[in-house]
């Protein structure tokens, strides 16, 4: 399945992780960045199929698979246009909507929270403004985990990761904790593969098909 995330990701929101997608940003790899320095990759294409062999078909990610948990936060459009393409037309579209304004800090929040490994909160040992609450002007550390959970129901739509691949999973959906340990799971790392090199990723999985029919020659 390649090399999956380096080794030193084991440590949640270890810079390795940052370090990986903004490596992948620096070679064109496609990347949503709803605000500041967070970028999170943007999946375009996507990893599916029988994990008990490693072997993974890659397509575009199915509308039914992005909304087939029924009722969630609809992303609205100046919301879509902006993170489309930033420009001061889109932002100046952005901020005249309140809503609009408030579901891009949610995805700011499940980004910083989530990839950046920052605490809800003030956290002993940390700067006081690498927090979700105080970087984004949340009063309470429940209104700022509610923000999470929006934000991450907010990028499933969009595709990203690791939000997408861990809600064709199941996990995560309206909750307020991915699973433990989400980037060591094979379904994330492998979409994380396809999305920062698709092409070795494909010669890869060919590698593997191939060594399955040898073996059952």
């Amino acid at each position: 399945m390649g090399a999956g995330l380096p080794k030193s990701a084991e440590v949640f929101g270890a810079k390795s992780l940052r370090a990986a997608i903004d490596a992948g940003e620096r070679a064109g790899r496609p990347v949503w960045s709803p605000a500041g320095d967070l970028v999170v990759p943007r999946l375009r294409q996507v990893a599916v199929g029988p994990l008990r062999r490693g072997d993974h078909a890659v397509c575009e990610p199915a509308e039914e698979a992005l909304n087939r948990h029924g009722e969630r936060a609809f992303l609205r459009r100046e919301v879509a246009l902006y993170l489309d393409s930033v420009s001061d037309e889109s932002a100046a579209l952005l901020f005249e909507s309140e809503h609009a304004v408030a579901q891009v800090r949610h995805l700011a929040a499940a980004g910083i929270f989530d990839v950046h490994g920052w605490p809800l909160t003030a956290t002993p040992g940390r700067p006081l403004s690498e927090n979700v609450a105080h970087h984004l002007g949340y009063s309470s550390r429940r209104s700022a985990s509610a923000a999470v959970a929006r934000g991450r129901e907010l990028w499933r739509q969009l595709a990203a990761w690791p939000w997408w691949p861990l809600d064709t999973l199941g996990h995560g959906h309206g909750g307020a904790s991915l699973p433990d340990r989400w980037w060591t799971l094979a379904y994330v790392v492998a979409n994380f593969e396809v999305w920062r090199d698709p092409l070795a990723f494909r010669a890869a999985q060919d590698e593997v098909r191939s060594a399955a029919c040898r073996a059952a020659a």
